[in-house]
């Protein structure tokens, strides 16, 4: 696929007859009828289904209508394949992150297709702005490793929700949510493969761009109804008094410092990057760590060392099956927040 210019006249005068073809070709319900389904997607679908026809040479409605995500990871096998990264390196990353990414936006499709109307010609979308992504190929692997990085973290949001997914449909305000957070990540999704696109192959000599700077309102979207699903999912567990008590706990750990406060969410929004190789000599330890008996793996160094740095990558690592499993993660700094005897009272009752 190459970029290539297109007259916004051509473009207004497809824009109904696509739109008709698009609804006719995606946008029918299965068991549960449309009425009853989240249309939240119906319109962003075919928006972006228009701008990749325009804005990718090659790419036509039936293609992405007939893209499936064995086709996606065969496209990642194949740029294995012809490259050959070693592992670590920065395309190795890009490639395992679009990996994980693919496979959870087909998970989380399947999962809300009776729930949210085109669910799965989203997917669609967004495999397609990956694939387009990644075929410009590892020369701009630097570039990638951060939107990559962004789109691995949202999947690993995805894979939390879908081990919840009874919780999605608990109620309107739920479902709701759900189909925002959809809809965003799509828009999301959209325009990075645009923009990267756009200047990538416009000959710019720009190697990485600042994610949070240009993306940020998408991301903070995301971000937002995220929270929204996670407090809506604690409030229907424990009811509206102990959804209280859950923002009372998350308030005490917290930082006090206000300074601290703003440094650990621009952390947050910023994407660590390691030189390439970094941390992969530890696998193998952790791999034994976790095969054995052992409850505590402690790692002991001078200030600056890095410490953090291989803290950051072992909670990556895990995050991913390591010996055919799977771990749930926790980070914490501890010396952020209030001491044991300042906790809430409600903290035990949760």
């Amino acid at each position: 696929m190459q970029h290539r210019p297109v007259e916004s006249k051509k473009v207004n005068g497809d824009m109904a007859q696509s739109r008709y073809q698009f609804d006719r070709a995606f946008s029918r319900s299965t068991a549960t009828s449309s009425e009853q389904q989240i249309t939240i997607l119906k319109e962003t679908v075919v928006v972006t289904c228009q701008k990749f026809i325009s804005h990718f040479d090659g790419c036509e409605e039936h293609h992405i209508h007939n893209f499936t995500i064995e086709e996606y990871l065969d496209f990642i096998e194949r740029q294995r394949l012809t490259y050959m990264p070693h592992k670590g390196s920065h395309w190795d990353k890009v490639l395992k992150w679009a990996e994980f990414f693919g496979l959870q936006i087909s998970s989380f499709a399947n999962a809300m297709e009776k729930l949210i109307l085109d669910s799965k010609p989203a997917a669609k979308l967004i495999w397609t702005a990956c694939r387009a992504l990644l075929q410009l190929g590892p020369e701009n692997a630097y570039a990638f490793e951060t939107t990559f990085a962004e789109f691995y973290k949202v999947g690993l949001s995805i894979a939390f929700l879908l081990r919840r997914n009874s919780l999605l449909t608990a109620s309107e305000h739920l479902r709701s949510e759900v189909g925002k957070f959809f809809d965003n990540l799509l828009v999301l999704v959209r325009d990075v493969s645009l923009f990267y696109r756009q200047n990538l192959l416009g000959g710019s000599h720009e190697t990485a761009f600042d994610f949070n700077g240009v993306f940020g309102r998408q991301r903070s979207g995301i971000i937002l109804c995220k929270n929204n699903i996670v407090n809506a999912m604690w409030e229907h567990i424990l009811g509206p008094q102990g959804s209280t008590h859950v923002h009372t706990v998350r308030k005490w750990l917290q930082p006090s410092d206000r300074s601290l406060q703003k440094f650990l969410i621009e952390d947050e929004a910023a994407v660590s990057r390691r030189e390439e190789f970094t941390c992969e000599w530890f696998q193998s330890h952790l791999l034994a760590f976790t095969r054995s008996q052992d409850k505590v793996l402690s790692l002991q160094g001078s200030a600056g060392c890095g410490k953090s740095v291989l803290a950051g990558w072992i909670v990556e690592r895990l995050q991913r099956p390591l010996g055919r499993k799977v771990y749930d993660t926790i980070s914490c700094t501890i010396g952020t927040f209030g001491s044991v005897s300042q906790c809430p009272s409600c903290c035990g009752g949760l």
